[in-house]
């Protein structure tokens, strides 16, 4: 299986304080990966440096054969992101946020197939403040997915159980051609119920203490 994510001896660090230390990850194709962590324990600054929002002090990253600080253009339009925090104008419609996402991307996915099959298709005319929690969020996935991505990055595991685990996970595992693979990173959840997903997919989880 090839790999989709290589870093290696990955560090980063603001003035005194080491955000991370030489971290080291692969991940491969056809994947599922969690990234767990205490508050403060670099999740966020990892995931910057991997996506190329942040440059590293040293080491290096390889993100579906592509250097994320040289070759930004080019991973953009095959990267779906969902940050923690989504901050968007407050009277915007989902419809007219969704275009405005699939004018990005020069073979953007079917937005409205994607809301259908998140359970927001009805919600398509209204304003995004308008929209509840679950909702919110389920648009956010949506719109991590439009780019139709080979990697889809979420930034917040618990978010992807807290709306629906039978609509979300599946949907994102299943939502385009099987190239598709999240790359996820969260603190540890307080309460975790189990969830089967098919055999050729898998959770890791690597703890950064």
């Amino acid at each position: 299986m090839q790999t989709a994510i290589k870093v290696e001896q990955l560090s980063k660090s603001y003035g005194n304080l080491l955000a991370i230390d030489q971290i080291s990850l692969s991940v491969k194709y056809g994947t599922v990966y969690g990234l767990l962590g205490a508050n403060g324990a670099g999740k966020s600054t990892t995931i910057e440096c991997i996506l190329g929002t942040k440059k590293a002090d040293s080491g290096t990253v390889s993100v579906l054969g592509l250097n994320p600080k040289e070759d930004r253009r080019r991973l953009f339009q095959n990267v779906g992101v969902q940050f923690q925090e989504n901050n968007y104008q407050p009277e915007i419609k989902v419809s007219e946020l969704c275009d405005e996402t699939a004018c990005l991307y020069k073979a953007p996915a079917d937005w409205k197939t994607l809301c259908e099959k998140f359970g927001i298709g009805s919600k398509i005319d209204h304003a995004v403040k308008n929209l509840s929690g679950g909702e919110r969020q389920r648009l956010f996935i949506v719109l991590a997915l439009i780019p139709n991505p080979k990697l889809a990055y979420f930034g917040c595991f618990g978010r992807l159980f807290m709306v629906s685990r039978s609509v979300c996970v599946k949907g994102i595992l299943f939502s385009n051609t099987g190239s598709v693979y999240g790359f996820m990173s969260s603190a540890p959840p307080q309460r975790a119920e189990p969830y089967s997903v098919p055999r050729r997919y898998f959770f890791a989880f690597l703890p950064l203490v």
